[in-house]
Parts: structure tokens; sequence; C-alpha cells
């Protein structure tokens, strides 16, 4: 028997036992080293998204490969592995099309499957991806986030020079910061937060502002008189969306990543006005974990500011304490 932190109802959570299965097949047994806290997770302990209780949460972790079943190929006992948590099927409509983060009849690990918070855990082998040991189990667990981040990139297209306006600077922010200079592009920040701007200038940010600076005439000034050619909303905030779309330029690219259950009322005529593309993005594919992994283990993207606290597992307590005075990831350490 080993132990996992499940969320039993709304804003309650209980360590309990759980039965560890052995991994047949192409399944290999993992155990769990490290995993971090995101908002959906907190949404999730909040009931603002629905699960059905009680569900072991968590979906950002990282491994050990501790056995393997007799077809499993690729991977390795003593190998380090971050988990995909997207689970799919392989054969609807949209994972034949390789859409698997589209999957009709698929879901999350923490949310419609029990997650990552746990001493061990048995996925197939194509859902867990090597990662090398100059990657530190500290901040592996980022490269969940990181993978979705790569994904929404490869829906829009930033090329250099580009003025780039990243509204939030959270953990997705200042990595979409990160990800857009590497694209050679002018990027702003917006966030309410001093510690954030600071931060957001440090990884690459030219220019950095709080909302209430946030206006056409602010922005011009700042941009010599240019308007942005991307957009990117980590925020989910309505006003903030639509006080942006005044300093996209025609033609422009709206990128709405971050995540909220309330509904949006957009500026229809401007948006027809100026022919804007609007992109959605959701979860990440394959092959964007192993960019993301590249992205860290060549130090093109860095984690470690985006870390506030660190904890044990068996420390966790109250699972609404994790929030208290912190800014980016919790960690968690089995």
């Amino acid at each position: 028997m080993a132990k996992a932190l499940y969320l039993v109802q709304p804003k309650i959570t209980k360590i309990m036992e759980y039965k560890v299965d052995k991994p047949k097949n192409n399944e290999v047994l993992v155990k769990m080293l490290s995993a971090s806290v995101c908002e959906t997770d907190w949404k999730i302990f909040e009931g603002e998204v629905k699960v059905r209780y009680p569900r072991v949460m968590g979906h950002e972790g990282v491994g050990l490969v501790i056995e393997k079943g007799e077809e499993v190929r690729d991977l390795n006992e003593g190998d380090k592995v971050i988990i995909d948590p997207n689970v799919y099927d392989n054969t609807c409509p949209l994972c034949r099309e390789g859409k698997f983060n589209l999957c009709i009849r698929g879901g999350l690990l923490g949310r419609e499957y029990d997650g990552l918070l746990r001493e061990y855990i048995v996925v197939p082998e194509y859902r867990a991806y090597k990662i090398p040991d100059s990657i530190s189990i500290e901040v592996a667990p980022l490269i969940q986030p990181l993978s979705t981040v790569v994904h929404a990139h490869k829906l829009i297209s930033i090329k250099p020079n580009y003025n780039v306006l990243i509204l939030g600077l959270g953990v997705m922010g200042l990595m979409h910061v990160q990800l857009s200079k590497l694209q050679g592009a002018n990027v702003i920040g917006v966030s309410r937060s001093d510690n954030k701007l600071k931060i957001a200038r440090e990884l690459g940010a030219d220019l950095v502002i709080k909302p209430e600076e946030f206006n056409e005439v602010k922005i011009k000034e700042l941009t010599n008189n240019e308007l942005f050619d991307v957009i990117i909303d980590t925020t989910a905030d309505p006003d903030l969306i639509r006080n942006s779309i005044n300093v996209l330029r025609p033609g422009g690219t709206l990128l709405l990543f971050g995540i909220s259950t309330n509904n949006l009322n957009l500026p229809m005529y401007d948006l027809y006005y100026k022919e804007v593309k609007i992109v959605t993005s959701r979860s990440s594919l394959p092959g964007d974990f192993l960019d993301a992994i590249r992205l860290v283990s060549n130090n093109k993207v860095k984690l470690e500011r985006l870390v506030s606290k660190r904890i044990s597992f068996w420390e966790i307590g109250d699972f609404q304490e994790l929030r208290k005075g912190v800014e980016f990831r919790p960690i968690i350490f089995f």
C-alpha cells in the first residue's frame, strides 16, 4: 500500500492509502520525486472545476522508473521521467489526426483521473518522457506547463522584431516572455506585482508596466507609436483583454491562453475592422514535451525563478495553506 493526497470534497483534502498496481505490457511503475501545484489544481480544490470525489490531486510531476512491463522498449529502471497528464485513447478521430490533447474520450490526471500527488503511479510508456539528470527535480515538474506554452506558440507566428504584449506575469506569462524573446520579439509585460515585473525584466522583457498604465496613449509612447503584432493573455481578465484590442495592430493575433469558466464579451466591430486572429490553445502534445525538455536542458528557458515554496509531501497538512504568500508554483517533494 502507498499514500496519496485525495480531495474528498471541495476544500477538504486527506492523505489516504491506495493499492499500487504492477505495470503491464507497455506500462512503467514510477516512484514520484516531485510535483508542482498550479491554478487548475486550486480551481479543482475550490470546487470551481468539478471532479468525481474522492480524487487524487495533481498533474505536474516527475518521478523515477522503478519497474517496467514486458513491452516497454525505450525506458529503463532508474530513468527520471516527466509524466504527461493527458489521458487519450489513441483511437478517436482526433487522436487519429494526432490531436491527442483534444481526445473525445480523454481527460487529465487530477481531474477526470487520479493524479500525481501520490507515492507511486503506473502510466503507459508513451506518456513518460525521459529527462536528463542536469534538470533538477526542484524545477522539473514545470516542464509540463512549459509544454503547454510551447504548444501555444506553435499555433501563432512571432517573427523577429515583432512587438509582443504579455498580459499577466505569473509562471505562464514568464514562460511566454522567454519563448517570445527566443523568437526575436520586443516584449512588454503587464502585471500588478512589482516582484513579477522585476523577474520579467531579468528573464528578457524589454519593458514592464502595471495595469493602470495600460492605455493606448501610454502604450504608443512606449513603443514609438507602434501597435502590437501579438498579444498573449494569461490572466483571463475580461477588462484587460478588451482594452488590449485597442493596441493590437490590424491583422494582429490575440492568443487567449488564460483559463476561466466565465464568459467574455469582446468588441465585435473592432475585431472585424482589424481582422484580428483569435487563437486558443489547450494543453500540449508529445512533441511539445520533447521540445520543452530540450529548451530547459539547453538553458534556453530558465525555471528556477518560477518556484515560490518547497515542501515535503508529508508536511502538506491543510492544502489551502500552500497558497499563502505564494506568487508562483509550490514544489512538493516525496
